[in-house]
């Protein structure tokens, strides 16, 4: 990790839905290493200093260049400026920080759970453990209110074509159930469709709001898995 401030460059910047932007940065520093999962501080202008945390969404073997899928909040300094960014504007930041990263364990089944924008990391994830050859079984639990939240469902259905171990469910809270979509959250999905044996040999990765991830936890306790097994990141 470098504490100092470093300096990136925006290569492009755009809305995949009417709040959810993808961001992509080359940093300006040939030094510059990451592991998926983690991410930047970011600066943003203003009177006080001001910085925001933003998790990495591309995987570490891409370095320098870094994604970030972020949710533009309404009067949020951060993902407003930052939603604003032009090719080649400059943006400084520190990091990388977090422990929310792949175990070196790779002989596990996992699960990754994601609300929103926290399908960030857990991408980023995903991408590298499959990328990289893991064989064992991959399933992502992904959640949005509405169905038109949803994002990556291009790049998703691609990594289910490439990789047969790698399996995901839509969940969308507010909405009918039909094809190819469960009528829930994700937390209900897991209690309805996780069996309760043989999980001591699987891992999880959560990310999303608070709620979402203590129900998650128990779901998982419950159902089998380890406490050591169990990784999260928490969106406020």
């Amino acid at each position: 990790m470098i504490t100092n401030d470093l300096k990136g460059k925006v290569k492009s910047n755009t809305f995949l839905t009417k709040d959810t932007f993808h961001l992509i940065i080359e940093v300006l520093d040939e030094n510059f290493q990451f592991q998926s999962g983690q991410f930047l501080s970011i600066n943003i202008p203003s009177e006080k200093t001001l910085s925001r945390a933003y998790s990495i969404g591309s995987q570490s073997r891409q370095s320098p260049v870094v994604e970030f899928f972020i949710k533009k909040v309404e009067g949020g300094p951060g993902s407003t400026y930052l939603s604003t960014l032009k090719d080649d504007d400059t943006v400084t930041f520190k990091g990388p920080y977090g422990r929310f990263t792949l175990s070196q364990n790779i002989n596990k089944s996992k699960i990754f759970v994601s609300t929103g924008t926290g399908l960030s990391p857990n991408y980023a994830m995903i991408k590298e453990y499959l990328e990289n050859g893991g064989k064992y079984g991959v399933r992502l639990i992904f959640g949005v209110r509405f169905l038109e939240d949803l994002f990556l469902i291009k790049e998703l259905d691609e990594l289910t074509q490439k990789y047969p171990n790698f399996s995901y469910v839509k969940t969308v809270s507010r909405c009918e159930e039909k094809a190819g979509i469960y009528s829930g959250r994700v937390t209900d999905y897991l209690s309805q469709n996780m069996g309760s044996k043989g999980n001591e040999n699987t891992e999880a990765y959560i990310c999303g709001n608070k709620d979402m991830i203590l129900e998650a936890r128990e779901i998982f306790q419950d159902k089998g898995l380890l406490k050591e097994n169990i990784h999260f990141e928490q969106f406020f």
